[in-house]
């Protein structure tokens, strides 16, 4: 994927309906304000997704803080997404699946594409120092012996996902299976009435 339009040093700043492969992924600017909408096109697609603020690049998404603010281990329409600094960087607005990764540390076994991680250090963000990001559509179990195991995506075609962003950040996401349409927008319209757009 080459220099796409609306980027600047390979991060975009302009997502419209922008289409994402297993494998695939990118690094978004979003602003205060909008909405990152992502949308399901196949069974089973899993996304994966950190959130850098833009103003300030030691705070990045934590899932312990998150954790801590819900009070509990699912994430579902109005969760927040929490900063290291106890800030709200996004807000889930609408969610069709509700079942996601926020306790198994899913990046561990992360490969980032070499094109997302040469926009990640061109812009000053060595592939090490990501934080570990939710892995969205992708529930965790826990077993009887109290280890997790993740359990397979439930997302189906039609799904969607919208966040709400609360402070300007940098999105870096990447689709760990299945296909997805990604969209920056500066409102929503009601529920479903776009779902054909």
């Amino acid at each position: 994927m080459g220099e796409l339009r609306g980027s600047e040093r390979g991060i975009l700043t302009e997502l419209d309906r922008h289409p994402l492969e297993s494998g695939e992924g990118l690094v978004a600017e979003v602003s205060r304000g909008s909405y990152l909408v992502a949308d399901v096109e196949r069974e089973a697609t899993r996304l994966y997704l950190v959130l850098l603020s833009r103003g300030d690049p030691a705070e990045r998404l934590s899932l312990a803080h998150t954790r801590i603010a819900q009070g509990h281990l699912f994430l579902g329409p109005m969760s927040n997404l929490v900063s290291n600094r106890r800030r709200v960087l996004a807000r889930i607005c609408e969610d069709d699946v509700r079942a996601h990764d926020i306790l198994s540390s899913c990046g561990a076994d992360l490969s980032l594409p070499p094109g997302l991680v040469d926009t990640l250090e061109r812009n000053g963000i060595p592939e090490w120092s990501l934080p570990d990001g939710v892995d969205f559509f992708s529930p965790v179990e826990v077993r009887p012996d109290g280890s997790l195991v993740t359990a397979p995506s439930r997302a189906r075609r039609g799904d969607r996902l919208a966040l709400l962003m609360a402070e300007d950040v940098r999105c870096v996401m990447l689709v760990r299976a299945g296909a997805l349409t990604l969209s920056v927008r500066a409102r929503m319209v009601p529920y479903g009435a776009d779902r054909n757009a």
